[in-house]
């Protein structure tokens, strides 16, 4: 068993014993795992960003510029018009997510994952995930989208739990990590509470991955990892701490709503950024 199997199957496990104990309790622990495990797997992004555009961009300046604008930008639309941010945001993850997961098991695996990531965490668990978006979206959209939320959400789980299936079966040899990796990943969807079932996945195998292509940035370092990596981590969570001015932190559901505020505005130039990151990070090979 590999790493990778090691850490979705641990997550799930922790956070279900944890809910099982309180369920609060294991909601509250997911949060903080995705605020200060999540976060931080985009803190490469001006580095690779460097590489990406170094040809056709004047300074890195101007890189940080954009970069830094796209994400307030993004930060202040989910704060002014929530329901608007809140739905691009969404939409930014699936195809973020989904481009993540085409590059373990195709185009069609990864749109069904990065889907799933995103919709069943909320379409399965609309009673928990309700109090979540109340600062996005108001209880009657919410209960008027329901009905097809639930039925996206049923139906996402079908075609996934056939697809996984057949990989599955397919395999002389058994399972493969990845289709384990899966699995995990849909039982935590299906049975744990929204937050704890989406952290298995962001933080088991959407972060891990993503720290796995950078990784050879980490080469050369004395201290196993560069030191603008562990600042820009950082400066990355701490953002979370003007938004106190505006929500109460010691509500989960408010701290839930700023996370996604925080978070919202860190995806946007991140997936500008990592768009086609394994022809970045080819290119940047030779260079190290």
């Amino acid at each position: 068993m590999n790493f990778g199997t090691l850490l979705v199957s641990g997550l799930a496990i922790l956070l279900a014993v944890t809910t099982t104990i309180e369920s609060s309790m294991g909601e509250w622990l997911a949060l903080s795992f995705i605020v200060l495990a999540g976060i931080p797997h985009g803190s490469f992004d001006l580095r690779v960003a460097e590489a990406k555009w170094r040809e056709s961009s004047r300074s890195r300046l101007s890189i940080l510029t954009i970069y830094v604008f796209s994400g307030v930008a993004m930060s202040a639309l989910c704060i002014v018009f929530p329901t608007v941010g809140l739905a691009l945001f969404l939409l930014i993850s699936i195809l973020h997510f989904s481009e993540g997961e085409m590059a373990h098991g195709g185009r069609g695996r990864g749109w069904i994952i990065g889907c799933s990531a995103v919709v069943l965490p909320i379409g399965l668990h609309l009673s928990g995930a309700q109090g979540y978006l109340r600062y996005f979206v108001s209880s009657d959209l919410l209960e008027s989208l329901s009905p097809f939320l639930r039925l996206f959400a049923i139906s996402l789980v079908v075609v996934l739990s056939i697809q996984l299936c057949r990989d599955t079966l397919q395999r002389d040899r058994g399972i493969d990590s990845e289709t384990l990796q899966r699995w995990v990943c849909l039982g935590a969807w299906l049975l744990l509470p929204p937050l704890s079932g989406f952290c298995v996945w962001f933080i088991g195998r959407h972060s891990r991955k993503h720290l796995e292509v950078c990784k050879e940035l980490f080469r050369g370092s004395r201290f196993g990892m560069p030191l603008d990596f562990l600042v820009i981590s950082l400066v990355a969570i701490l953002l979370i701490i003007p938004l106190s001015l505006l929500f109460d932190l010691r509500d989960i559901n408010q701290l839930f709503a700023a996370s996604i505020v925080l978070i919202a505005g860190l995806t946007l130039p991140h997936m500008l950024v990592t768009h086609d990151l394994r022809e970045t990070m080819k290119r940047m090979r030779p260079r190290a």
